[in-house]
């Protein structure tokens, strides 16, 4: 390319060589219109060779990006992976969500909980993950607290779990002051649901369903 622009300078003047560098098009046409004159067909055909296959390569490049671009976006819709919100027009609000389950596998079971009830933990380390179950029915609007006791610097993060154990909705800090909340959420379907609790740091817990 460089030598092409050399050519150009020497034979058309600066003028030509300039449009040629910041114009590459107008320097392979040239090239190619003096190629003969020049004795420089066989670096014109090299060149129309190297350019074919980088944009060869580049169109390979971007159909496979967009390829599995389109394969995640589909992998998403199919599993379900979404969660979708409505507030209604008291405030409450409805959430619709599946996809596969997000919570640990290796939470502790810590037991039920009721509806209208409480209960009281301890985090010891930061992969600690805690599990309560509840029942609750189709309809059926609650609010989900976790908030950190004895001035801990608990931080806990409530994870709702449908009875399929599919992830439901989630919340950190929606509370205040590092302290989780799930507000106004109404039960899609009858059944046992759970709750895990974790922190970003360790420390007393209290778990409010209401």
């Amino acid at each position: 390319g460089f030598y092409i622009l050399f050519l150009q300078w020497r034979e058309a003047g600066p003028v030509h060589a300039v449009l040629g560098f910041f114009f590459a098009p107008y320097m392979y046409i040239w090239g190619w219109i003096n190629a003969k004159k020049l004795q420089i067909i066989d670096i014109m055909i090299f060149m129309t060779v190297v350019s074919i296959m980088a944009i060869a390569f580049i169109t390979i490049s971007t159909a496979q990006t967009a390829a599995n671009a389109l394969a995640a976006f589909n992998d998403l819709e199919e599993s379900g992976a979404f969660t979708t919100t409505t507030t209604n027009a008291d405030g409450t609000i409805n959430i619709s969500s599946s996809g596969p389950a997000l919570g640990s596998e290796d939470a502790i079971s810590m037991g039920s909980v009721n509806v209208g009830g409480s209960v009281t933990g301890q985090i010891n380390d930061m992969f600690e993950v805690h599990e309560y179950t509840f029942n609750g029915s189709a309809g059926q609007t609650i609010t989900i607290r976790g908030n950190a006791t004895n001035g801990d610097d608990t931080d806990p993060r409530v994870n709702l779990f449908a009875p399929d154990g599919n992830w439901i909705f989630g919340d950190d800090d929606g509370g205040g002051d590092s302290n989780a909340l799930i507000s106004g959420y109404t039960l899609p379907s009858d059944g046992q649901y759970a709750i895990q609790v974790d922190g970003w740091g360790t420390g007393g817990y209290e778990l409010i369903i209401n």
